[in-house]
């Protein structure tokens, strides 16, 4: 039972812009002519659509884009559709296969990698369409794996016209050949089946495998016996954190060797220290008090002059806010010196009283002052400056010559005072009359007032200097006080004597400070308890201060509550557990040793029926290739007529490792050659190749369509090539469908008169003119119709 295409229609699809377009296929001869760019290759496709649901020479660009467009759609916004008449060449009957563009594509179908999915897929037969798969079409067109073997029996493209070759190494070759009718599809889904079931046997062989390896260690010395051990109920020995220790858990029954040496390990660890408890935590609190060197510190500075923190504290007060008041008599400013002793703290502390006379004088002094003119203002303030500085300058230095506001060098101290004394009495008799006045009675005020107040200030002034540092240490001292309290009582607790390093109140001698700080710590650490050599033995391999930080969580009541039975118990438990496990371990070992022979059984099996499938396969293949390779020979050699290298001998189908079993297929022109045609030949001849392989593959398996179609054969043939695969064809192949396309009118012309010589109906169709040539058998008659 085999079909022939009768018709193809087309809607919206690549150029043809139609509401439907239908090209009459229903000649033994139909010839697509015309200039490139009019559709020729599209009718093509799209015959190519409707039997495969695919068109392989779409190429996906840019896997990652997804196009907003359908890539054979004229009309995004309209249907695609794309349908094949065929006629059943025994019976007659008529059917209509369709290819319709999905209402709602899938998401990313739009991208060529995804093309198959756009389209959904009719029959109609009897006038009844309904939906059918491609596998389904296929039987019913008597043309299995036609999606596979299109490019193989029915079409030569356009521009690859030797795909297969190129496409497919030698290995490749033979298995796409013995695929053509399916015959070993099913077997070589098989043998991937075999082949993923011996790799998860593998995979399942080799954990237990590996499981065996990690159990035998320790019991391949001895097999484990169960011993008669006291029960022990579970306890869980650290209650006062969250960690989860892994030894102690209440399950242990799988545990190994190492394991349980790194469990035991740590409760040994716990165990010693719950031992020698009361020794760690006494000797730890001495090293952790002779850690804490700013508490000690303060402790010697300090703590015996904290019951005078609150005098020391009142004095240096008193001595800020006199030397303050002294500042501003200094500045001689009357309106800072007003504001200054008129405040309420000032008043009571100097005993003065607001509306005595030196307020008064110096109200009237502020008024004179703000009358004057401010060249007065400014001469009052040069010579009340210069007045300062000579008290500054005898201060400083009483025998000094140079002059400290110009350098100069006078014969005597007594010369440049009296130097001093002239330029003052200069600026004073620049003032105006106002000016002296307002002058003499700020010397009056001055001498009267502010020089009694400033002597008076000073006998105020508290006889002992604390320095800063001082002052910001027994700050510090007093916030700590409750430690230091603290402190006090545990020397006088642990007979600490420490009288001898105190230091003496305002005393920061550095060096004395930091000898007696230590001798403090040494005086601690001397309380220690001495340490016996079992104490320092096992120090040693636990880390007692490490158990007590981890697991303890540095607290002295977890240590103490730490009954040591509790542990005892711990310990035999983790040891019972590890001898369940052995038990355990040694029947799972039995048990492994017994499973792993059957998987190599097994697996020896699966190897056999694979060498088995393999052998019998590539028997079958070299079947194939028996039935195919001397039509190849005869045909390869019809079209070629004569060349360079076989001087018109057939290209050969050479399986260069021989014997039964075929595993690579290579095309040579001469026997004793290795070298494949590909790298021997012309891209024209190579064509002519591949044609004549796709004819010798027709003749002996093709099945279902007998349509053969070729895109453009003269784009690389020569004419002595086309004209022996024209008489090919019209002589050994009248039985098949021949479809081709050519842009020069001379061949088209020339293949239609050879189809004609032998009563063939032919059809020349121009896709530029959209028009439709039908030639019947007599010469005579022809008939030209417009394409719809």
């Amino acid at each position: 039972m085999s079909y022939k295409l009768i018709e193809v229609k087309v809607k919206n699809f690549k150029l043809f812009d139609q509401d439907e377009f239908t090209v009459n296929l229903d000649s033994e001869l139909i010839v697509f002519d015309g200039p490139n760019g009019y559709g020729k290759t599209s009718i093509f496709d799209a015959i190519e659509l409707v039997l495969t649901g695919n068109i392989r020479r779409l190429v996906s660009v840019d896997s990652r884009q997804v196009p907003t467009d359908i890539v054979v759609a004229y009309n995004n916004s309209k249907d695609v559709t794309a349908s094949c008449k065929l006629r059943n060449e025994t019976t007659g009957e008529i059917i209509i296969v369709s290819r319709v563009l999905k209402e709602i594509p899938p998401a990313q179908a739009s991208k060529i990698s995804n093309f198959m999915q756009l389209w959904n897929t009719f029959i109609t037969v009897s006038e009844v369409t309904k939906e059918i798969s491609q596998i389904n079409l296929e039987k019913y067109l008597n043309a299995p794996n036609l999606f596979h073997n299109y490019s193989l029996f029915h079409y030569v493209e356009q521009e690859d016209t030797f795909h297969f070759l190129k496409s497919k190494n030698e290995t490749e070759r033979a298995k796409a050949l013995s695929h053509l009718l399916g015959d070993t599809s099913k077997l070589d889904r098989e043998f991937v089946k075999l082949t993923k079931f011996e790799s998860r046997l593998k995979r399942i062989k080799k954990s237990y495998a590996d499981r065996l390896a990690k159990l035998k260690p320790e019991d391949s010395a001895t097999e484990a016996k169960k011993a008669s051990i006291n029960e022990i109920k579970y306890r869980h020995l650290i209650h006062w954190n969250n960690t989860s220790y892994a030894w102690d858990r209440s399950n242990l029954s799988s545990i190994t060797e190492s394991e349980k040496k790194q469990f035991l390990t740590a409760v040994y660890a716990i165990g010693k220290l719950v031992r020698h408890r009361e020794v760690f935590l006494q000797n730890r609190l001495y090293e952790k008090i002779s850690e804490e060197g700013p508490i000690l510190l303060s402790y010697l500075q300090h703590y015996n002059h904290l019951s005078n923190y609150k005098k020391i504290k009142e004095s240096v007060n008193l001595s800020k806010q006199l030397n303050h008041s002294l500042m501003i008599i200094a500045t001689g400013d009357l309106n800072k010196i007003k504001f200054e002793f008129t405040q309420d703290h000032i008043l009571n502390l100097l005993s003065l009283d607001s509306n005595g006379q030196m307020f008064k004088h110096l109200d009237t002094l502020i008024l004179l002052s703000n009358k004057n003119s401010s060249l007065d203002d400014l001469y009052g303030e040069i010579v009340k400056y210069r007045k300062q500085l000579v008290i500054v300058a005898k201060k400083v230095n009483p025998t000094d010559k140079n002059c400290l506001l110009c350098g100069s060098l006078f014969e005597s101290n007594d010369d440049l005072l009296s130097a001093f004394l002239d330029k003052e009495k200069l600026l004073t008799s620049l003032l105006t009359i106002e000016g002296s006045e307002t002058q003499k009675l700020r010397d009056i005020f001055t001498n009267d007032y502010l020089t009694p107040l400033s002597e008076f200030i000073n006998s105020k002034l508290p006889t002992t200097i604390y320095s800063p540092d001082f002052i910001h240490s027994i700050d510090n001292a007093f916030h700590l006080k409750s430690r230091l309290d603290t402190l006090n009582q545990w020397l006088k607790d642990n007979s600490v004597v420490v009288t001898d390093l105190i230091t003496a109140e305002n005393d920061l001698s550095i060096s004395q400070t930091h000898e007696n700080s230590s001798k403090f710590k040494e005086m601690i650490l001397a309380k220690r308890v001495p340490l016996n050599s079992a104490y320092i033995e096992a120090n040693e391999l636990y880390s007692f201060e490490s158990t007590y930080l981890s697991i303890f969580s540095n607290s002295k009541s977890n240590l103490l509550s730490m009954d040591i039975n509790h542990v005892n118990n711990k310990r035999i438990f983790i040891e019972n557990s590890y001898q369940v496990s052995q038990n355990a371990r040694q029947l799972e070992i039995q048990v492994l040793m017994g499973i792993i022979p059957i998987f190599d059984k097994k697996l020896e099996t699966i190897k056999e029926v694979k060498n088995l499938y393999t052998t019998e396969i590539g028997k079958y293949r070299k079947k194939l290739i028996k039935d195919v390779e001397i039509p190849f020979y005869i045909y390869s050699g019809k079209i070629l007529q004569s060349h360079q290298l076989g001087q018109g001998a057939g290209i050969f189908i050479k399986d260069k490792n021989g014997g039964e079993v075929l595993k690579n297929i290579k095309l040579v022109s001469d026997w004793n050659s290795d070298h494949d045609v590909l790298n021997m030949m012309s891209s024209g001849q190579i064509s002519a190749i591949v044609i004549a392989l796709l004819l010798s593959l027709n003749k002996i398996y093709l099945n279902g369509v007998k349509t053969l179609l070729i895109d453009d054969p003269v784009q690389s043939m020569d004419e002595i090539n086309m004209i022996s695969l024209l008489e090919l064809l019209r002589n050994d192949f009248n039985d098949l469908q021949l479809i081709i396309s050519t842009h020069e009118p001379d061949v088209a012309k020339y293949f239609l008169y050879k189809y004609l010589k032998f009563n063939k109906s032919v059809a020349q169709i121009n896709l530029m003119k959209r028009t439709e040539c039908l030639l019947p058998y007599s010469r005579n008659e022809h008939l030209v119709t417009s394409i719809t």
